[in-house]
Parts: structure tokens; C-alpha cells; sequence
């Protein structure tokens, strides 16, 4: 008699499987419910340092701050380059050690000056009196001398004439000259300066580097408060032509301006004021743009060196680097003289004749063909002896060659009758012994 089931009833077996979807769903519940309540997402600002562009541009604060004001900036690491593409009326900063390049490009720089352009040297040498010279060629004939300042070799019997002229004017002129440094010192009136317009400047704070009194004050801005600019002190630049107009009037000097045709010629003791460590101290980036003037394009000519290869690829891929190096090391080890003595080139003579028989009887061991070879081995020989009770007498003929090969009869004996080979090396040395017997009769 058969029973039947409610429709409402659940199998025994599917509880297990319910309990399981329910358990993984309160952990799934438990798991949301946890981060829901410890994690929250928020953004974070994280300094990567700079870019590849500012990492191998000294100038590219200088390049960036020329633009904010409505510049053209390019840069370029060759002045020829520069000069292919120059217009009138453009600024070229010339910061690197130009050489031999300039003197042999110095033609069309002064055409393209003489046509209204304005250039900004740097004087890289000292002036030597006993050959006339510094080695700039073009600085020389423009009448630019760089000295060490204090200069050691000043004439001691003008500056009694000077002093003796103007005793009263100067004491008056240096007392003035201290009080006005001192003033603007002290007080720090630069910020006062009219901003560069095209932008809004942030005030411009000193680096902390060069002390008050060693700072070099250029009456150049419109205001009348002179630009504090860190130059280096012991370098002083003079003109002996006599035809550069200088802004200062106490040295060192570091600055001589030239006008040279519709255009004008700068030059400056150092360039380290426009870097990127230095740029943003004291007034040079408002030097900086009263350089560059009214100039639409400004071309800022450097020295690009560039890191080398191994340098990129460490800091791009060190791991990489690392791990190319391990098998390099692995690697000239495993082609490299192992520990031990130095083998000899084999001798590449013919050989012997027992060699071959040694490689002969190897090889046929080794194919199981040894037995074939024994047997063929033996019977030249047992066909020179006598059998008696199954033993082979030797005759005077295997005697005779047994006495030439220092051999003993007993091992003669033991290579013809011994029943069984036990290896290869026993095998190898019946061999030899029969063919040598052979060989002798």
C-alpha cells in the first residue's frame, strides 16, 4: 500500500543546501556590513617629486615664469640651432660655455644683433695681462675684463689721485650709498617692486643662501628700489672701451650692457641667478624678465646634458637591472675556468694502436657483442698451441713473444680459457693481452 506526501513538505535532503545559502549569505551581509562601517574613500596628494621635463631642465622655473608673463620661450642646446630660427627683436640667453662654437658663429650673431636683437653673454674667463687675453675672442674685441675681485694688482697711486680730488664728494656719496643699503636691507622694500605684467606674482622670498651683505643691489626697477641679486661676489667685470652703460656705480661690477647697431649686447658674470635652485631667491626672476624686455620670442640656449643609459634604465627598472646583472655574473661563471687544474689541450697525434683496441673493445661492450669478439680474439692464438686434456701447451713460438712483451704465462692462460667476462675493464684487458700475443707471432 503506497503513502503519498504532502505538497507542502520539504526533502530531508534539501535542508542542507538551504542552510548553505543561508550561511554564505549572512558572511556576505557580516563582510559588507564591516566595510561599510571601517573604510571610507578619500583622495590623497602624494608628491612624485618632478617631472622628467623639470628633471632635465636647469631652466625650466625660468621657462615657466617667462611664459606666465606672455613670453615665447624656446629652448635648444646648440646656438646654431637658435640662430636658423631667431627673428629681429628676439632674446637669446646664452648660458653655457660657448667656445668654439661662438667664435665660429660670432659673424652672424653680430648681423643678426646689429639688426635689433638683443643677446645675453656670460663671461666665463678671466682677463690675463700678460697675454692680453681671456680666450673669449668676441668679449675682448667688445672691451669686457673679468677680474677677481678685490683686485690685488689696482694702482695705488690712482686711488690716492681719486681720493685726493674728491676727499669731500665721496666720503658724502659712500655715506649715502651705506645708509640707502642699509635701508633697503633692513627693510626688505623690494615687494614694493611693480609686478611683471601678463601675471600675478607671488612675493619672492630669499633662499637663505647668501648673506645680506654680499648681495649686489641693481637700480633697474621702476620704482627706484634697487633689485637685491645674488651674484658671485669675487668676480668683478670692467669695460675698457668705455662705451657700456653699467647700472652700478660702487664695484664689483657684474653686469655691462653695449648697444651694438638697432640692437644691444648683455653681458653677466654668472648665469646661476635663472636655475632652478636659485630662481625663485631675492629679485631674480624680476631680473630675469626686465632681460628679456619686449622681446616677443625669448630663447634660452644651455647645455642639455643627458643621463647615461645605465643611469635611465636603474631608475626606471631597477629590479630589472638587478636581476640582467645576476645572469650576467651567472653566466661568466659558467663560461669562466671552473675550480680545479687546468686541463691540457689533448695531443691531436695519431693513436696508438692499443687505444684503438681499448675504444674497439669499449664499443663492442657496450653494443653486447663481446663474445662474438673473444671468440675471434682466441682462436689465432689457440691455433698456434697444442691441446692436451683440454689445456693449451704454448708452443716456442707464443713463448718467444710472451718473453718479447714481458708478459706471464699465467695471464696468457687466464685470457683464453677464462669461461665468463665479469665487466667492461675485464673485457677491455682480455682483448689488449690477445692482440698484443697476435701482433708478436
Amino acid at each position: 500500500m503506497s503513502t503519498l506526501s504532502s505538497p507542502h513538505s520539504v526533502e530531508p535532503k534539501q535542508r542542507p543546501r538551504y542552510a548553505l545559502i543561508a550561511m554564505i549569505g549572512l558572511i556576505i551581509a557580516g563582510t559588507l556590513y564591516y566595510l561599510a562601517t571601517h573604510y571610507a574613500f578619500r583622495s590623497v596628494w602624494v608628491d612624485i617629486g618632478p617631472t622628467p621635463e623639470a628633471r632635465n631642465n636647469m631652466y625650466f622655473g625660468a621657462q615657466k615664469f617667462l611664459r606666465m608673463q606672455g613670453y615665447q620661450v624656446s629652448t635648444t642646446g646648440l646656438l646654431q640651432e637658435a640662430l636658423d630660427h631667431i627673428q629681429p627683436h628676439d632674446t637669446i640667453f646664452l648660458f653655457y660655455d660657448h667656445g668654439m662654437e661662438y667664435e665660429a658663429l660670432s659673424e652672424n650673431v653680430s648681423r643678426w644683433v646689429k639688426a635689433g636683437g638683443h643677446i645675453v653673454l656670460i663671461a666665463h674667463y678671466l682677463w690675463e695681462e700678460d697675454e692680453q687675453s681671456s680666450g673669449d675672442t668676441f668679449l675682448d674685441q667688445l672691451g669686457v675684463r673679468q677680474y677677481i675681485w678685490p683686485r690685488e694688482s689696482a694702482s695705488s697711486d690712482s686711488e690716492s689721485s681719486a681720493d685726493s680730488e674728491n676727499n669731500d664728494v665721496g666720503e658724502a656719496d659712500s655715506e649715502e650709498a651705506d645708509a640707502t643699503r642699509n635701508s633697503t636691507i633692513t627693510t626688505n622694500e623690494s615687494s614694493d617692486l611693480q609686478e611683471p605684467s601678463g601675471a600675478q606674482c607671488e612675493p619672492i622670498t630669499s633662499s637663505g643662501e647668501t648673506s645680506p651683505d654680499q648681495l649686489t643691489l641693481m637700480p633697474l626697477a621702476p620704482s627706484g628700489h634697487p633689485l637685491q641679486l645674488a651674484f658671485e661676489s669675487s668676480y668683478h667685470i670692467e669695460d675698457e672701451s668705455g662705451t657700456a652703460s653699467n647700472p652700478l656705480t660702487a664695484p664689483p661690477v657684474h653686469m655691462l650692457d653695449y648697444s651694438y647697431g638697432a640692437g644691444h649686447i648683455t653681458v653677466l658674470t654668472d648665469y646661476f641667478l635663472f636655475n632652478d635652485h636659485n630662481i625663485g631667491s631675492y629679485d631674480h626672476a624680476y631680473f630675469l624678465w626686465w632681460l628679456a624686455g619686449n622681446s616677443n620670442q625669448v630663447w634660452l640656449v644651455y647645455d642639455k646634458y643627458s643621463e647615461t643609459l645605465f643611469t635611465l634604465l636603474w631608475e626606471s627598472a631597477p629590479y630589472l637591472c638587478f636581476g640582467v646583472g645576476v645572469l650576467l655574473v651567472l653566466w661568466l661563471l659558467h663560461r669562466g675556468l671552473r675550480i680545479g687544474p687546468i686541463r691540457t689541450e689533448p695531443i691531436r697525434a695519431r693513436r696508438q694502436l692499443l687505444e684503438h683496441i681499448d675504444a674497439s673493445a669499449r664499443f663492442i661492450w657496450q653494443n653486447h657483442e663481446h663474445s662474438i669478439l673473444l671468440d675471434e680474439a682466441r682462436q689465432p692464438v689457440l691455433s698456434k698451441c697444442q691441446i692436451v686434456n683440454d689445456k693449451p701447451v704454448f708452443s716456442k713460438q707464443i713463448t718467444r713473444a710472451l718473453e718479447q712483451l714481458k708478459l706471464p704465462e699465467a695471464r696468457l692462460l687466464w685470457a683464453l680459457t677464462t669461461p665468463k667476462v665479469r665487466d667492461e675493464l675485464e673485457f677491455v684487458e682480455l682483448i689488449r693481452i690477445l692482440q698484443q700475443v697476435r701482433t708478436r707471432l
